[in-house]
């Protein structure tokens, strides 16, 4: 498979059982961290292709083929929501690993991971969770109202004025934005190369602080 962005860095090995199952857990959780990256950016990959090929379709008015693709792209928009609320739980996994292992060495970043996430997507486990769970929107009025949005709403496409109370939208696109509700609010995030590039600022944040010691490769 083809990786994105920085590499990642191996951890030195230790000659002490609990010392390297914490060493162990950190690495996975950085391997997962940059999968997660590279999947978002297959999905953008994915989005944006099929995007391309909706408007090839449409000049030939071949509307078979360009519904195709509109359903190709919202998958990919639901792929990247996954991804992107996965990294965060892999994240948090190797910031808790790296914490028991050497809590009074970790680097000082800033703005730390955690804060460019919170800036970035701030929408993340509720897009994620609306994506995996639409049907939700109309399984039943408790459900409905639950997840509908409240409030007002200014997208790209979309325009809700008036502090609406039931509006739900369930899984549209507005160009490259994905919108849906969830939890009583508009959630979204933009299915493009941008986001791909904060993910992996996030994930880069992180590695700066595994302290030196710990790294065998890249040798800096």
């Amino acid at each position: 498979m083809i990786s994105y962005g920085q590499e990642t860095p191996r951890l030195r090995v230790s000659d002490t059982k609990e010392t390297q199952e914490l060493i162990s857990l950190v690495q996975g959780n950085l391997d997962n961290m940059a999968q997660q990256v590279t999947h978002l950016y297959h999905a953008v990959t994915l989005f944006e292709h099929s995007e391309n090929n909706i408007l090839l379709w449409n000049r030939h008015k071949e509307r078979s083929m360009a519904e195709r693709f509109h359903a190709w792209r919202l998958i990919a928009a639901r792929e990247g929501a996954f991804r992107i609320s996965d990294f965060e739980d892999s994240l948090e996994g190797a910031n808790g690993a790296l914490a028991r292992l050497c809590k009074d060495e970790i680097i000082k970043v800033e703005p730390s991971p955690f804060q460019l996430l919170v800036r970035d997507f701030p929408h993340r486990k509720s897009t994620r969770n609306s994506a995996a769970h639409s049907t939700l929107h109309t399984k039943n009025k408790s459900q409905r109202t639950k997840h509908a949005g409240s409030g007002n709403y200014e997208g790209p496409a979309i325009s809700i004025q008036g502090n609406v109370t039931d509006v739900v939208i369930s899984e549209s696109l507005e160009g490259s934005r994905f919108t849906t509700t969830w939890g009583n609010n508009f959630v979204h995030y933009e299915v493009t190369i941008e986001t791909v590039e904060k993910l992996e600022a996030i994930k880069c944040a992180f590695f700066a602080m595994i302290p030196k010691r710990l790294i065998w490769y890249p040798r800096s």
